[in-house]
């Protein structure tokens, strides 16, 4: 039997799978925390009168000029999403844990780092290294980053 044929007869499959909880949760953080990020450069920008109808985003690669009702809404979308993706994330977690297909020190590591993510861009930038560099060793050695638990 080879490695991921003994992943997928350990893993259960569906959504209790470790890397659909993985990706799940990465991708809540990821949304939640972007999210807020937009909500504060949104509420910083109408701190000083009335917002400007435009708002200009600066980025590592290229400066964005975007309406600043638009960037609202879409931040109120993705922090709604993201919070939810996240419980839903932590959920998958817990019931990862509690059927021990995840040790207690994956389930913590996920948890602080998905937490860190809602802490201003650097909090997200943490959380999208984080499960960014998670994701990527899992997928290109078929190892997994924390030790699973016995008889998994």
């Amino acid at each position: 039997m080879g490695w991921e044929d003994e992943k997928k007869a350990n893993s259960g499959g569906g959504i209790s799978s470790g890397e659909v909880g993985n990706y799940f949760a990465g991708v809540g953080y990821v949304a939640g925390a972007t999210g807020n990020n937009l909500a504060i450069i949104v509420g910083d920008r109408a701190k000083y009168g009335r917002a400007n109808p435009k708002t200009i985003v600066r980025t590592a690669v290229i400066n964005v000029e975007v309406s600043t009702k638009g960037l609202a809404s879409t931040s109120t979308i993705l922090k709604s999403a993201g919070v939810a993706a996240g419980l839903g994330g932590l959920t998958v977690k817990g019931y990862q844990f509690y059927h021990r297909q995840i040790s207690w020190t994956e389930a913590s590591f996920d948890a602080a780092f998905g937490a860190i993510g809602f802490f201003g861009p650097v909090g997200a930038g943490v959380i999208v290294l984080y499960f960014g560099s998670k994701f990527l060793y899992e997928y290109s050695t078929g190892e997994t980053v924390f030790v699973k638990p016995e008889g998994n």
